[in-house]
Parts: C-alpha cells; sequence; structure tokens
C-alpha cells in the first residue's frame, strides 16, 4: 500500500529551446524568473497595503548581483499601465 501525504509536489518546466545551459546558477535563475513571472500574470505583490511593481530579484546570498524580470518590463511600458 503506498502512503499518502498532506504535502505536494510542484513541478515547474524550464524552457527547452537551449537557452538554459545544464544546471549551475542560470537554471537556477531562469527557474525563479519562470516563477515570478507566472505569479506577476495572476497577482498583485504589495507592500505595507500598496502596490509595488516588480522588476527584478536578488539571491539572498548574492544580494549584488539584481535579476531582471522580462516580462514585467514588457508589462510597464504598455499603454495604460501604472
Amino acid at each position: 500500500m503506498r502512503e499518502t501525504s498532506d504535502e505536494y509536489v510542484w513541478h515547474f518546466r524550464l524552457r527547452d529551446d537551449g537557452g538554459v545551459p545544464d544546471g549551475g546558477d542560470e537554471a537556477l535563475v531562469e527557474m525563479v524568473h519562470q516563477q515570478v513571472s507566472a505569479l506577476l500574470r495572476c497577482i498583485q505583490f504589495t507592500s505595507d497595503g500598496r502596490d509595488v511593481t516588480v522588476t527584478g530579484f536578488r539571491f539572498l546570498d548574492d544580494a549584488s548581483r539584481e535579476h531582471r524580470i522580462r516580462s514585467a518590463l514588457a508589462d510597464a511600458a504598455s499603454p495604460g499601465a501604472d
């Protein structure tokens, strides 16, 4: 008999067009980029009750390097964007 758990495993597909090398930091950056981009299509981030525009992210162990969110930049340039 197979045991069940309340924990769920989530799988996120990375680009398979050759844009991400096997493993390494680039694959991690791409995975986070895809997850944040997906979230930006369905939620609004806030800070202390005010809407915030997310344009990038930093890893806590490399705070000096910002990774830009391409889709957020395109959305911000669209007519009618705040």
